[in-house]
């Protein structure tokens, strides 16, 4: 069964760590079970309680009312909230207990219900984005198996997204999107597309899996004037083969 630490509490909710300890002191909320070194674990109801208790403290609801509450009535009032932040709010709570729960269709259910009902750039800036920050998806992720089964159903969205983007193109610079071969998420890499396409900035999109001679070919080629790439640590060979060629075949860039 999936567990949390209370840094990952604190990361999903937003809620310090130091707040949830002395609510767990004085009101019992969260009740996380203790392991042999006596450090707290949560589980998934705890952290689903957590982040509908967060949503309501932040607009306004003490946690010594809270507390009084029973589940039902916490979820009665979460539905009550209606505005805009409030469901981007709602949204990113439902896509991260419906991750951690295997629930793929639901997740997707989350976003394409957010998509139809919500400006595209909403969704993308408000939910995705930040999503993929709280649970590190971003760049490169756990290689956990609940990330390798929402991964699949972002990359579709971020994708529509891009295909529905329709900005003139009204800069004259050229930015090459790649990754080197190591095992990254592309996921930064698409939401960057999506970005420049919408500034209007030209983009050539590689994916990843590009060698030093690709680059080399698309240098002759397009002769882009920015690249943007990551890589992890361990590749500096890769980066110090691309700085040298650089500095060579595309010196502006």
């Amino acid at each position: 069964m999936k567990t949390f630490t209370i840094r990952d509490l604190e990361r999903f909710s937003g809620i310090k760590a130091h707040t949830l300890r002395t609510w767990e002191l004085r009101y019992g909320i969260p009740n996380p079970c203790r392991n042999g070194v006596n450090s707290r674990n949560y589980s998934l109801a705890d952290l689903k309680e957590l982040l509908g208790i967060a949503i309501l403290n932040r607009n306004g609801y003490k946690i010594s009312r809270l507390s009084a509450l029973s589940p039902g009535d916490i979820d009665a009032r979460i539905q009550a909230l209606s505005d805009n932040d409030n469901r981007q709010l709602k949204a990113m709570a439902g896509l991260l207990v419906h991750m951690y729960d295997f629930d793929t269709l639901s997740f997707e259910a989350v976003l394409d219900d957010c998509l139809a009902t919500m400006p595209l750039h909403t969704v993308l800036d408000g939910i995705i984005y930040p999503f993929l920050l709280k649970t590190k998806l971003f760049w490169q992720g756990n290689r956990l198996t609940e990330e390798h089964l929402v991964v699949t159903v972002i990359r579709k969205k971020i994708i529509f997204a891009i295909e529905q983007t329709h900005t003139p193109v009204t800069r004259e610079r050229t930015v090459l999107l790649f990754l080197d071969g190591t095992r990254q998420l592309d996921l930064a890499l698409l939401y960057t597309n999506y970005v420049l396409k919408n500034l209007g900035i030209r983009v050539i999109y590689l994916g990843n899996d590009i060698s030093v001679t690709n680059l080399e070919t698309l240098f002759e080629m397009h002769r882009p004037d920015l690249l943007y790439t990551y890589t992890s640590g361990k590749t500096n060979i890769y980066f110090d083969q691309l700085v040298s060629l650089m500095s060579t075949r595309l010196p502006q860039a």
